[in-house]
């Protein structure tokens, strides 16, 4: 497989953690990032979602935009062409409430008739190749293991939610190993620690049955497994505290 065809693969197993309909996954402001569209989840707030929405204009141009979005179209290609600091009151008023996930219609479907059309998925898919496809290809050569689809689609998982690795690297992973022991002691640690999780912690109930879960899998994995299940519990430790078991369960998921 070359870099294109595993962006893409790997895309569709991402974007499937975003949403129900693939390359649209619409979600409102309940997170305070205004709106939220796309494989990848990008966000209003942090003008990602606007630089895809500026490419897809200058290529197909704003009438196939309003075409696909006849009633919002004018208004979203408005309020896309602010800064995202300006643009942030209009687009929150999308939201059924204020810190709603939801979305109003007629603008949730014509968002999803847009970002599913032909035309924006190939612009994310692109997109996505030549950020964080090409740096999971990066990583998985700096990795030096089996060179596998596998490690690529781990890597790429870790590109769309942090963004790099932390100049984690897999010496880090040996030296996580060596504390604990052994490999297995040292994924059997990882699971106990996500089994004792507070309560208090975001999805501490599916991080105690993760827990259970990765407790038996990992005495069989394979050493590779193990050492990405490894890497991706180090990168997740790197997150903001209140994310850390989010990010390990779904990048425990792909190890």
């Amino acid at each position: 497989m070359n870099l294109s065809q595993k962006t893409k693969a790997a895309l569709d197993l991402s974007q499937a953690f975003e949403g129900t309909v693939p390359y649209a996954n619409i979600t409102g402001n309940f997170d305070k990032m205004g709106l939220t569209c796309g494989a990848l989840g990008k966000t209003f707030s942090n003008g990602e979602m606007q630089k895809l929405v500026s490419r897809f204009t200058k290529v197909y141009g704003q009438s196939e935009m309003i075409r696909l979005m006849p009633i919002k179209g004018k208004e979203y290609a408005k309020l896309c062409a602010m800064s995202a600091s300006k643009g942030m009151s209009g687009i929150v008023k999308w939201s059924v409430t204020p810190t709603s996930s939801s979305v109003k219609q007629p603008h949730k479907q014509e968002l999803e008739q847009f970002w599913t059309s032909p035309g924006m998925v190939s612009i994310q898919i692109e997109d996505a190749e030549n950020r964080e496809g090409t740096r999971a290809e990066t990583a998985l050569i700096d990795w030096r293991g089996e060179g596998s689809f596998h490690e690529f689609c781990v890597f790429f998982d870790i590109m769309t939610q942090h963004g790099s690795l932390k100049n984690l690297t897999r010496a880090d992973v040996v030296d996580f190993v060596s504390q604990k022991g052994t490999l297995k002691k040292a994924g059997q640690a990882i699971a106990d620690e996500c089994l004792g999780v507070p309560s208090s912690v975001v999805h501490y109930k599916d991080t105690r049955k993760n827990g259970k879960l990765w407790s038996g899998l990992l005495q069989q994995a394979s050493k590779n497994s193990q050492e990405l299940f490894i890497l991706g519990y180090l990168r997740a430790s790197k997150s903001n505290k209140k994310w850390i078991y989010v990010a390990l369960n779904r990048r425990g998921t792909f190890g």
